[in-house]
């Protein structure tokens, strides 16, 4: 894994440790590099919030490419110390939270320009979606990973304006 772009281009990140952590499978560099092409400049100056962060690197690469901050949201412990040492190797400030996502979108009362919702798969629960539908700014992004085929339901208040197949990983874009 390594930074694409950016600030940070070519970095590597630290990967979690040799151990079996069920459901994590980062989303592999050309995926994610195919993401911020689309997003391009738009990401500039946007605050971002990654839930399911994993190793946290799609936030990294959002403050690579000049997000003003990430949240990064994780429930696994491992996973979270790899994210606080990337952040702090990359030299990179950001908030870190140990918590379970749909726990988390259902408290928050702040609001982002972009919001990353990647879970494993066998977890996808579109309740969180429309919860962060609710926590994003007009004009604002959601991008729901998912299975490829996985059906992806409308969800009240956001247009769904792009999605990406990548073999076996889909992405649905969001607007609000």
């Amino acid at each position: 894994m390594r930074i694409i772009a950016g600030e940070k281009r070519g970095h590597y990140l630290i990967g979690p440790p040799q151990v079996d952590i069920k459901g994590l499978r980062p989303m592999p560099d050309k995926v994610r590099e195919s993401v911020f092409n689309i997003l391009g400049s738009w990401v500039v100056g946007k605050t971002v919030l990654d839930l399911y962060a994993g190793t946290g690197a799609v936030g990294l690469e959002a403050l690579s490419r000049g997000a003003s901050s990430v949240t990064f949201v994780e429930l696994n412990k491992i996973t979270i110390d790899v994210i606080e040492k990337n952040i702090m190797k990359l030299g990179f400030s950001a908030e870190v939270l140990q918590r379970d996502a749909k726990s988390f979108i259902s408290d928050l009362k702040d609001k982002y320009d972009l919001i990353f919702i990647t879970p494993p798969h066998a977890i996808i629960d579109f309740e969180v979606t429309k919860l962060a539908g609710d926590r994003i700014n007009k004009g604002g992004i959601i991008i729901q990973e998912s299975d490829s085929k996985e059906d992806i339901p409308e969800i009240k208040g956001l247009k769904k304006f792009d999605h990406r197949d990548y073999g076996k990983l889909k992405l649905t874009f969001f607007e609000k």
